[in-house]
């Protein structure tokens, strides 16, 4: 039957492949994105990198969050501090719970300074813009100057580089085993986080004091991260130095009781 029809049948397995291909445009908007397959039939053509919406509700303090990363040297435990970056963490745990670290790679890697990942467009096939990738949104920084007792020159070159102090919030000083906002400039964070892995007199952190909120704090897996800080490192496109294979494989959000 194929064979005496044969015309006829591609030409409708054209119009059906043509159909998906046209709901698959219309599904997901236009974009300059490449699409990929996904979820036959539904859904055939999918963004391979979404955009995530904001959170949408307020984090509530009185619970005592915590999150795992779980990576390919083992798992790191990271107490968040919701009393004192609430707005910080309500966003990290709005991310991880829409899979937006799964099978991310760390991204940049200073040997004894810090760890920071968290980057979408390590997703796709482009070396040049590993650094660069987020969620599609921004959120401002928190971090109270007078809780951190920053001298008036601080405070003075924070504000000519247009940053503020955020009221009402207790916050927490940068040091070994924080976990912190990356941040490109005032109010810039979105998905990307760093571990700092220098210890607290270290004089490279003067320079991130009052740009990064901290809103977590390493608690557990310390074994993992000093085999991290052993990891060799590569200069990426970017001329970054980068861990040689380090994936950052879920981000899981827990209370406790």
């Amino acid at each position: 039957m194929f064979k005496q029809n044969r015309e006829f049948w591609l030409y409708f397995l054209g119009v059906i492949l043509l159909f998906f291909f046209i709901f698959g445009i219309l599904q997901n908007g236009f974009s300059s994105s490449s699409y990929t397959f996904s979820a036959f039939p539904f859904n055939l053509f999918q963004e391979e990198q979404s955009i995530i919406e904001k959170p949408a509700q307020e984090l509530d303090t009185n619970v005592d969050y915590y999150a795992v990363l779980r990576t390919n040297k083992g798992n790191i435990t990271i107490d968040l501090l919701e009393a004192n970056a609430p707005n910080t963490v309500a966003n990290f745990i709005h991310l991880a719970n829409k899979n937006y670290y799964y099978n991310v790679q760390f991204h940049r890697f200073i040997p004894g300074f810090l760890l920071q990942g968290g980057s979408s467009t390590m997703k796709n096939d482009d070396p040049n813009d590993d650094a660069l990738g987020g969620p599609g949104y921004t959120i401002p920084h928190e971090i109270n100057w007078e809780s951190l007792d920053y001298d008036e020159n601080l405070k003075s070159i924070l504000k000519a580089q247009g940053y503020s102090s955020t009221e009402n919030i207790q916050s927490r000083k940068m040091g070994k085993f924080s976990v912190c906002l990356a941040a490109n400039g005032p109010d810039t964070g979105g998905g990307q986080f760093f571990i700092v892995l220098a210890e607290n007199n270290d004089p490279r952190l003067q320079n991130l004091e009052g740009r990064h909120t901290v809103f977590g704090h390493v608690i557990g897996g310390f074994d993992v991260v000093n085999e991290i800080n052993k990891t060799p490192t590569v200069i990426d496109a970017m001329g970054e130095s980068r861990p040689s294979f380090l994936i950052l494989y879920n981000v899981t959000i827990g209370y406790y009781d």
